[in-house]
Order: C-alpha cells, then structure tokens, then sequence
C-alpha cells in the first residue's frame, strides 16, 4: 500500500501528473499480464485518476472499463467460496468498484463521440427469443432479449438496438430498438424491442447495442473475419453472405399487414419492351402516402419507373417524378392496386432481381415494407418455324417446345394477319399441352391480299404469332397456395397465413422437379409433400407457446385430408 500513497501524493501534491501516468501505464501492463488482485485494482485507479486529471478521457473510460470488466471476470472464474486470510489485501473481492458504472456513464457525456464498450465483459448469458410477437393494431413486429447484468449498480439504458442481416442478401438489414428507457438491475433482464418494418426471410442475428448516454455496450452475434498481418480481411472477394454460425430468426408478416410483390407482366411482346408488375395490397393500413422504391439488383438492368403506369385498380393516383420512386398517396384500406414498370436489359437475363421498399405513413406512424424479388425473364417456350412455298399460298408449320422442361398448356395460337397477307389455321385442337419430348404442332395457310394499297411498308405487311400459354408449375403452386389460405382463413391460425402459406410453397416447389410436374400434369393430381418432409416442426417450434400444440396439430391434420 505504501508505493500507491506515495504515488498518488506525487500524482497529486506534486502535480506531475504526466509522469505518474505513464509509470502507472507501464507497471500495470506488467502486472496484467501475470495475475489480479487487490494491488492491481488500486494501480488502475490511481492510473485512471491521473488520465481524468490529464483530460485523457478516451484512455480514463478505457482504463475504468478494464477495472469493473476485470473485477467482474475474476468473481464469475472463482470455482468455490474462499476465506481471507491476514493477506485479505490480496483478494481481488475486496476492490471496492462501486458508483464507478454511474461515474463512466455520467462521464460519457463529455466525449465528442460514442464510447463502445464489449457487452460481454458486463453481461452474460445474452440471448434473443426467436418468438416473432406482432401487434395486434398495426404493421411490424417485437422480439425478447434476455440478458444478465452482472454489476451490482443498477443501469439506465437509454436505448436498446437490434440489428437483424437477411441471409441471403447481406445488405438488407432491419432494426429493431425499446420504445423508451429501461432500468436493468443485477441479475437476468428481460427487453422488448420493436421494428415499424414488415418482410419475410431468414435473418441472423447480427449485433446488439444497449446505450446510456454516450456510453454503448455493444454484441456482435457473429464472428469477425480474421486479417492477414497487413490488414487485409482473409475472406474470399466473391462473398457477401454473412457467416451463418450465429442465431438465426426467421421473420414473416402478419397475416392483414401491407404486401407487395413482383412479377413478370403477363404480355410479353418479342420486339417490344418489357415491363414487370408490382402489386400493392394495403391490408388493415389507411395509409396517408404510400411510396414505392425499386432499385435493381441484376446487372444490366434498368427500370423505368418514369413510364410506369397503373393497370385495373379504382386507385388511380401516381406519381412518378423522381426516378426509382412511384408515389400512391392516400389509399384506402383493403386497397389493391398494380403498375406496370417497363424495364430494359444490357443483355440477357434469365432472371431480374428487384429490392423494393414501401415507406407507408398511417394514423399510428411511418412502416416500411421489403422484400427482394427474383423474377424469371427467361420465356418457357420456343417457336420453330418450317416454310413450304406454294404458287398461290404459304403453308407455316409451328413447332412450340418447352425451353425448361416444365409442361406448358398451350390455350390459344393465332397469326395476326396483316394488310398484306391473309391467314388461315388448318384444324388443330385447343387447348393442348405441350412436354419435354412432345412439342406442339401448327399449321397455318398464309395468302397475299389483292392490294388495296399501292405501297404497303414493312410493318403493315408484316405477321405476328401471339401463343397464350399457361406454366403448369405456376398452375399447380397457385392451386396448392389457394388450398391452404382457405383452410387457414377458416381456422384460428388466419394471422399466420403470411408466415404458412410462402414456407409451403418454397418447401413443395423443391420437392417438385419437372419429372414430378410431368407425371402431375398426365395423372392430374400432385402429392403433397407430408408433414414431415415440410420441416413444420421446426418452424412451429419458433412460435409462442400458446400457439404452437394447436397449429402444429392442425397443420398434420391439413396434410392428412389434403
């Protein structure tokens, strides 16, 4: 004890503060690296002290930091309860740390910028409920944190931060925060925070931030990439997933929440432009302003928000003046609506992915929605043309093949005639369906018109083929999507059809290859996959409590009837 009094006398009496700090630095580094006790806790003090009278407040929260994470660190290792002894000096339980937690984070106030601390040194056993909670009057949803405060001081938390990453696109990322200040207590703490956001996927776990003042805890749920002794992040270029090690939640709307998605648009014109669809579905939201942001995440994609139009909708509102945004305004609840946005591509996509963000303001505040969407611009079928020439007509012969191996319904073939020439279809039976190994054949007699015109140019004269068709896959899902939402909005579970519904037809289309949608197509009947082979029990685990026993028994009896 002597050399501390005497260095704190020539810390403070003396005033060579600078000195004192640096011998303090040096010894404590030593001290550290071997053992703890009573004697180094009271050297970080006094070495603390002396960079708070230096202004050095960065290296005084550092040090103070280091003192309560090493005290708490040696009273969680200690394996059993020991006696002092007449060197109770010695034993690390007798540094007296309390007030400091208030002091660091009355302290914070005076920094220029957020101090972070490791949440770990302070708290244990941090956990996040993959219970997905929803209100019951607005968009969003809630999750639980379990955490345990160690400190014997009580803590103010000002706010609570949850980042959650989706899996699959590490850029699309949701925040969940506490709706005001929370007041932890040592022991185990129980947090609700809250997102305004809807969307749907699987989500890690990513960071958890809790604030007092400019004092921030912070968790980072996943592993950091390890750097190379120059710096450089070990880590392949071509990744952009994030480690899946840590928790993972799957997140899903609620069943009357807004939606929006979007798809191909179901003319397509060869040597026109194309256009996708977004379909808008207000749900219980009066929104006040809708707004929707597309923004391409294929290469070579460009989206034309400005000729976007609105396609069969009593909604006839839209705005589109500033690029990548289209503009609702007011809609009703229960609203549907559709736009069509052409689109154009630097070369060819077999498939386009959109990000869309709805931003939504209703009587309860501003929501957003996401969701990326990857949609397939790739066309099912393909068209071969035989010519036979006559002296008085043209014999066309048709042959229409599946580009994928998925069975096409062809519903309806014509030959826009034009000014020029006549057509004429030679008996063909529709509609008729067309697989793999079995294309379809038509035949078509084509005349010249006697000229009413002198000169006629190219496009006048010209044919078009127009082919009305239907994706026996896309038929089939949209039927086995139509059997569950029924059954579901009959039942108790009609909350959870967002949640249902997508899980069963991401699940049925991976056990359906096209061999499968073949053999579905001549038998007229598809095997749903079992209860088992869906994986519901895993998902339904992740619900609250009250309602799993009952779901998960009406989801097996669905299967069985179905």
């Amino acid at each position: 004890m002597l050399v501390f009094r005497s260095a704190d006398v020539f810390c403070s009496q003396l005033g060579d503060v600078a000195q004192a700090a640096t011998y303090f630095q040096r010894a404590s580094a030593t001290f550290l690296k071997t053992s703890w006790s009573y004697v180094h806790g009271e050297m970080l003090r006094i070495y603390a002290k002396c960079l708070k009278d230096l202004h050095r407040r960065d290296e005084y929260m550092r040090v103070m930091l280091s003192l309560l994470g090493k005290v708490i660190g040696h009273r969680m290792t200690k394996a059993v309860p020991r006696v002092r002894g007449p060197s109770a000096w010695l034993d690390e339980d007798t540094v007296d740390v309390t007030g400091v937690l208030e002091e660091l984070v009355n302290f914070s106030e005076e920094m220029p910028y957020n101090f972070t601390a490791s949440m770990s040194d302070f708290f244990a056993n941090i956990d996040v409920s993959p219970e997905v909670t929803h209100h019951p009057d607005k968009d969003g949803f809630s999750l639980n944190i379990r955490v345990k405060h160690l400190l014997d001081e009580d803590l103010t938390i000002d706010r609570v931060r949850l980042r959650l990453t989706l899996i699959s696109d590490a850029s699309q990322d949701v925040i969940l925060q506490t709706d005001g200040p929370v007041h932890l207590k040592r022991g185990v703490a129980k947090i609700q925070v809250h997102s305004n956001v809807t969307t749907y996927g699987h989500y890690l776990v990513d960071k958890l931030v809790l604030e007092s003042r400019k004092l921030h805890f912070s968790h980072e749920f996943q592993p950091k990439p390890q750097t190379t002794p120059l710096g450089i992040t070990n880590a392949s270029a071509s990744e952009r997933r994030p480690s899946v090690s840590g928790p993972s939640l799957l997140i899903y709307p609620h069943g009357d929440s807004l939606e929006a998605r979007v798809t191909l648009a179901n003319e397509i014109h060869i040597d026109k432009i194309r256009s996708i669809v977004v379909a808008v579905a207000t749900g219980r939201n009066k929104a006040k302003s809708v707004d929707l942001r597309l923004k391409s995440a294929s290469a070579g994609l460009r989206l034309h928000t400005a000729d976007a139009e609105i396609m069969d909708s009593d909604h006839k509102q839209l705005d589109t003046s500033q690029a990548g945004t289209l503009r609702l305004g007011a809609v009703e609840s229960q609203t549907h609506v559709k736009i069509r946005v052409p689109y154009s591509t630097e070369r060819s996509l077999d498939e386009l992915t959109v990000k869309l963000e709805a931003t939504y303001q209703t009587s309860q505040g501003t929501f957003a929605y996401l969701r990326t969407s990857a949609v397939s611009a790739a066309l099912p079928l393909d068209v071969d043309v035989n010519d036979i020439f006559k002296s008085q007509a043209l014999f066309s012969r048709f042959s229409i093949r599946t580009t994928n191996g998925i069975p096409l319904q062809i519903t309806n073939v014509q030959v826009q005639e034009s000014q020029a020439y006549g057509v004429r279809a030679l008996p063909c039976p529709l509609p008729m369906i067309v697989f793999d190994k079995q294309p379809a054949g038509l035949t078509y007699k084509i005349t010249r018109k006697e000229a009413e015109h002198a000169e006629l140019d190219k496009k006048e004269a010209s044919l078009a083929l127009a082919v009305e068709y239907i994706r026996s896959d896309e038929a089939i899902f949209e039927k086995l999507g139509d059997m569950l939402e029924k059954a579901v909005a009959t039942s108790p579970f009609v909350a959870l059809r967002r949640l249902l519904v997508p899980t069963l037809l991401n699940r049925a289309k991976s056990h359906a290859p096209p061999q499968q949608l073949e053999q579905a197509v001549l038998l007229r009947e598809l095997q749903i996959p079992s209860y088992e082979s869906m994986g519901w029990e895993r998902i339904v685990a992740s619900l609250p409590s009250d309602t799993f026993q009952g779901l998960d028994d009406w989801l097996q009896e669905w299967h069985s009837v179905s």
